[in-house]
């Protein structure tokens, strides 16, 4: 097979694949970093039901419940842009047209 390909100028490259070793490395990131998230995640839900009572909701009806649940995960997302708030204000103001 090197006597017909090497004479008529056709090169034997490797697979671009990477090698068995980096695949088990990049493998390795990708599951580390999706862990990452799903710790992020969880770590809100036990952060909504110490400190905001998720677990202990006061509502007997599917409807009202719901609603209380909402109203928890709204508070804290109002919490986190909290920090965010004059940064945004501040974009918003300067569109705002003049008097």
């Amino acid at each position: 097979m090197d006597c017909f390909l090497c004479p008529n100028g056709i090169i034997d490259k490797p697979s671009e694949r990477p090698a068995a070793e980096s695949l088990a490395a990049e493998a390795k990131r990708i599951k580390r970093k999706e862990m990452g998230t799903s710790n992020q995640i969880e770590g809100k839900f036990g952060q909504a039901k110490n400190a905001y009572g998720l677990n202990c909701i006061p509502a007997r009806r599917k409807d009202t419940s719901g609603s209380w649940i909402h109203e928890i995960f709204l508070v804290m997302n109002l919490i986190a842009l909290l920090p965010k708030l004059p940064d945004l204000l501040g974009s918003f103001c300067a569109i705002l047209p003049r008097p």
